[in-house]
C-alpha cells in the first residue's frame, strides 16, 4: 500500500484536531506543516511528530515528497494557496 505524505498549510487551533486524525491512519503520513511563523510551525511539527516545518506555504509547495495539501487556513486564502498548491 502507497503512503501518502500530507503538508499541512495553517496551523491553527484546528489543525490539532485534523493531525490527530490523520496519524490514525496507516496510508498517510503527516509530513510537513507550515504557518507565518516558523518558530511556531517548528513546536507544531514537534508536539506532533511531524518531521518537517516551514515558514510559509510556498516553501511547503515546493517540497517535492509532498503529495497531499491540507489546507487550514482561513477561508478567504484558500483560493489563492490552493491554486499555488495545484501549480
Amino acid at each position: 500500500m502507497k503512503v501518502f505524505n500530507v503538508g499541512v498549510v495553517g496551523i491553527g487551533d484546528i489543525s490539532d484536531v485534523y493531525i490527530r486524525n490523520l496519524l490514525g491512519y496507516d496510508i498517510v503520513k503527516v509530513l510537513a506543516c507550515a504557518g507565518r511563523d516558523l518558530e511556531k510551525a517548528r513546536a507544531k511539527a514537534s508536539q506532533h511528530g511531524i518531521p518537517r516545518a516551514y515558514s510559509n506555504a510556498t516553501e511547503l509547495f515546493a517540497d517535492p515528497d509532498i503529495d497531499i495539501v491540507l489546507n487550514l487556513t482561513t477561508p478567504d486564502a484558500h483560493a489563492e494557496l490552493n491554486l499555488a498548491a495545484l501549480e
